[in-house]
C-alpha cells in the first residue's frame, strides 16, 4: 500500500486556518490578556516573517527561468517581494529593544507581586 507525499500547499493551508484561529482568539481576549503576551506575539510574528521570506526565495529560486510567460511574471513578482519582508525584519530589528521590555515584567507589577 502506498501513502501518498502531503503536497507543501497543504502545509500551508493548515498553517493559514491556524494563524486564522489565532487572529479570532486575539480579537476575543481582553486587552489585559493580550498586552500581557504583545512580546510573544512579537517574537512568534517575526519567526513567522522569516519563514515566509524563506519560502518566497524558494519559489523564486525555483521559477527561475521558466518558460511559460504567466510563470516568469510571477518570478518578477516574488523577486519583488523579497525585498519588503527584508524592509519589515530590518523594522522589526530596530525595534528589538521594545520587544525585549514587553517580554519583561514591567517594574510596577514586579513591586505589585512582591506586595502581594
Amino acid at each position: 500500500m502506498s501513502t501518498s507525499a502531503q503536497h507543501p500547499l497543504e502545509s500551508l493551508y493548515r498553517a493559514r486556518d491556524e494563524l486564522q484561529s489565532a487572529v479570532h482568539q486575539v480579537q476575543h481576549q481582553p486587552p489585559e490578556q493580550v498586552s500581557d503576551d504583545l512580546g510573544c506575539y512579537a517574537t512568534v510574528n517575526t519567526s513567522i516573517l522569516h519563514e515566509f521570506r524563506a519560502l518566497v526565495t524558494a519559489l523564486a529560486e525555483q521559477t527561475q527561468g521558466a518558460d511559460r510567460q504567466e510563470v516568469r511574471a510571477a518570478h518578477r513578482g516574488l523577486r519583488g517581494v523579497i525585498p519588503l519582508f527584508d524592509q519589515i525584519a530590518a523594522y522589526v530589528e530596530l525595534h528589538q529593544s521594545t520587544t525585549e521590555a514587553l517580554r519583561s515584567p514591567a517594574p510596577a507589577d514586579r513591586g505589585t507581586a512582591a506586595s502581594a
